[in-house]
């Protein structure tokens, strides 16, 4: 554990973790298929569409510069709260505008809390 306390946390996407992401997702509305979770990537606000259909993880070209993948690259999902972390392994499905994790496992994890710690790296 990071020791970040999620409870009434606001979204944080934190650069400087070396070579992964990290956000601090809170869930902030939903979607037909899913819902969006708000974090901040450097100064800007990012809004990260999750859903469970497991196509992978869209990312922004900062974003996949910052770990260093391209479409079709593998990557690792955690998933942290206070409980225990869970892993998922998923693929970059496009590098874009849009910011999204398509993924089930996360997508039940992220849901289930409300908000979580979620880090992104490349396998």
């Amino acid at each position: 554990m990071t020791g970040l306390i999620l409870e009434g946390a606001s979204a944080i996407l934190t650069q400087e973790q070396g070579d992964e992401l990290v956000f601090v997702v809170d869930v902030t509305s939903f979607t037909e298929n899913g819902f969006i979770g708000s974090s901040n990537f450097g100064e800007s606000r990012v809004d990260i569409e999750f859903d469970d259909g497991n196509e992978g993880v869209s990312l922004t070209p900062e974003m996949a510069k910052k770990i260093k993948v391209k479409a079709g690259s593998p990557i690792l999902i955690i998933g942290e709260n206070e409980e225990k972390p869970q892993m998922s392994e998923s693929s970059v499905s496009s590098v874009g505008e849009k910011v999204k994790v398509s993924d089930a496992k996360t997508y039940y994890f992220v849901g289930r809390y409300g908000g979580a710690i979620i880090r992104i790296r490349k396998r």
